[in-house]
């Protein structure tokens, strides 16, 4: 990162996540998109009462319930980005993902 910050802005995507769910429709939209992806309509209240950060943390590292018991996925890739996204100048490209395990950090 330090190499990368003496010649572009490095940009966080935790940050930019926090930054995006401020923002009630962006919120509304990823919550329904994660709701769909893991096919489980019980998990959007749970979602919906998240403030921000701990909203950004079930995104990222997978929502659990009290007993410790996995209720989504975690974005497994978004820890070893390749190739979901590729940035030219002021426009960024977002991949498709062949798999669907690969699907929530394009929706991040």
């Amino acid at each position: 990162k330090k190499v990368i910050e003496k010649h572009a802005t490095v940009l966080e995507v935790v940050d930019l996540l926090k930054e995006s769910l401020n923002n009630e429709t962006a919120r509304l939209s990823i919550i329904d998109k994660i709701v769909a992806f893991e096919k489980n309509l019980n998990i959007k209240p749970l979602l919906l009462d998240l403030e921000p950060n701990d909203l950004v943390t079930a995104l990222i590292e997978g929502l659990k319930s009290n007993e410790g018991r996995p209720l989504t996925q975690p974005a497994y890739n978004l820890f070893f980005t390749r190739d979901i996204t590729a940035v030219h100048h002021h426009t960024a490209l977002l991949g498709l993902m062949s798999h669907d395990v690969r699907w929530r950090e394009v929706a991040i």
